[in-house]
């Protein structure tokens, strides 16, 4: 058996110790500690007042600059502090990440009002005891409204695929809006597709959409209503009451009457089977027993890799 011990100290970030239990005494050393020195060459230039950065470890986030690249006073303008250095921790892995402290007054927010930092940008750095220098550019940052099939704030996802940065709209005068943009390749994500997206230096923005052309079930246990059904995680549902879902920005998900069973076509591996159920007793259960609805939309072929997500950070 072993226990974990969290040491706190003055202007030093948390240190972890496991040790052997029961002990009767914990020897507790602390590393010689790391610090970043960060260095942002266009800090004096920049526009956006709002931008700032944080270091997060394995335990959290250990330093946070809220005011760079200015800290805002009374009287107005501002004091510009580049470069910055970060608060004592120990050496290891940390991931330095630039952010926009933005509104949380949105219909995507269940507090009742205030403010969040929204990631734009993730560098993942190893910091070494002692003195570590790393050098940056705040990104520019532009608008992007969608026209999508989603209604609501929240859904509509813009992912980059590089590092794993996920953007989420608001809504600006009953329009969503991505209002925080940096320049760059990302996914743009809908309940019904993918699209790639390319927003340039200008703030140009290029689409090249791919819809999802089936329903994939995701990982159920046996007791899902779903697996009492006869699906299987895995299962590629192509048709449903003879509908191809093929094109499936014109496919409407209805939830069949109480009495009315449901036929639905699933590929499973290189065999193609047909399915029939009671969806609206099935949806019912899902909601009774707080299970997760397993079916998302999917390819038959698989996602170009150039649009598979990246695993969310």
């Amino acid at each position: 058996m072993s226990l974990e011990i969290y040491i706190y100290t003055k202007e030093f970030g948390p240190t972890r110790l496991t040790v052997s239990f029961p002990t009767d005494e914990v020897l507790v050393q602390l590393q010689e500690p790391a610090y970043l020195i960060l260095d942002v060459p266009n800090a004096a230039g920049y526009a956006d007042q709002r931008v700032g950065w944080k270091l997060v470890g394995e335990m959290g986030t250990f330093y946070v600059d809220r005011d760079s690249p200015s800290t805002d006073e009374e009287s107005g303008g501002g004091v510009y502090l580049s470069p910055f250095r970060s608060a004592l921790v120990p050496p290891g892995a940390y991931s330095l990440e630039i952010v926009r402290v933005f509104s949380v007054k949105s219909p995507t927010s269940r507090a009742p009002g205030g403010w969040d930092d929204l990631v734009l940008k993730r560098y993942p750095l190893e910091l070494k005891a002692g003195r570590n220098d790393f050098t940056l550019q705040y990104p520019a940052l532009h608008q992007v409204t969608v026209q999508s099939a989603v209604e609501l704030s929240g859904e509509l996802q813009l992912i980059s695929p590089d590092d794993g940065v996920l953007l989420t709209t608001v809504v600006k005068e009953e329009v969503l809006t991505f209002p925080y943009v940096p320049e760059g390749d990302w996914i743009l994500c809908d309940w019904l597709g993918r699209q790639r997206v390319s927003v340039n230096g200008d703030g140009q923005v290029t689409f090249e959409p791919l819809d999802a052309d089936c329903l994939i079930v995701g990982e159920i246990g046996l007791e899902h209503p779903l697996a009492q059904a006869g699906f299987q995680a895995g299962d590629r549902v192509t048709m449903q009451d003879d509908q191809d879902l093929a094109s499936f920005r014109g496919h409407k998900r209805e939830v069949s009457g109480s009495q009315t069973l449901s036929r639905w076509t699933v590929e499973r591996g290189s065999h193609k089977l047909e399915i029939t159920f009671n969806q609206h007793e099935a949806e019912e259960s899902v909601k009774r027993l707080k299970l997760p609805w397993p079916l998302e939309p999917g390819r038959r072929e698989g996602w170009p890799p150039e649009l598979v997500l990246p695993t969310k950070q």
